[in-house]
């Protein structure tokens, strides 16, 4: 969907796509419901530009880059922003399974991030990573990050200025710490890392 608005989709499945499963581009005042986006060559949700969505119960498994990506071509002009997430999952996807990199003023209610695949399958996989400037007022509201091989949710700043105002409210952190379904490498799994 590229430069869409006022539009709503229900109970759609993307699989097997060579790239990103559902895209969103430069879109506003969207809602999806019941979608799921499974084992894609990159990511199963893409947004970039967007505002203004909100995502219900929808899920991504198995993709090869991450399960959601928040990661705008031109963030400093034209970021991802007053977007919320409701009953969301990510799971089983490349090395993020939620990868925001580009969102502003957002929130997330009862939303997973989860790995819960051996290392040789996800090496070292994050629940949800939280990088750069230009992500700041996200609001985590009974999320859930536990069965991760790496980090549950990892806040990065990637050496400049961090992300601002990432506030967590009844969430859950979590990572493995057995070998057969453990950490990528041997005591880096955090349940939240800043």
């Amino acid at each position: 969907f590229g430069g869409c608005s006022q539009y709503s989709m229900r109970d759609t499945r993307s699989q097997q796509c060579l790239a990103d499963g559902i895209g969103t581009l430069d879109s506003s005042d969207f809602y999806y419901q019941n979608g799921r986006a499974e084992v894609n060559a990159s990511s199963g949700w893409f947004f970039s530009g967007s505002e203004g969505g909100y995502v219900v119960s929808c899920t991504a498994d198995s993709n090869d880059a991450s399960a959601f990506a928040l990661l705008s071509s031109a963030p400093a002009s034209d970021p991802n922003k007053n977007m919320f997430f409701v009953n969301c999952i990510g799971d089983t996807s490349g090395s993020y399974n939620w990868n925001i990199s580009d969102l502003m003023n957002s929130y997330f209610t009862q939303c997973w991030g989860s790995t819960q695949k051996s290392t040789a399958v996800n090496t070292f996989a994050t629940g949800f990573v939280i990088s750069s400037l230009r992500c700041n007022g996200l609001f985590f509201n009974g999320c859930i990050a536990i069965n991760n091989n790496s980090h549950g949710f990892h806040i990065n700043d990637p050496g400049s200025t961090g992300p601002t105002n990432i506030v967590f409210n009844g969430c859950q952190f979590g990572s493995l710490s057995n070998g057969a379904n453990g950490n990528g490498r041997a005591g880096c799994g955090y349940g939240l890392y800043i």
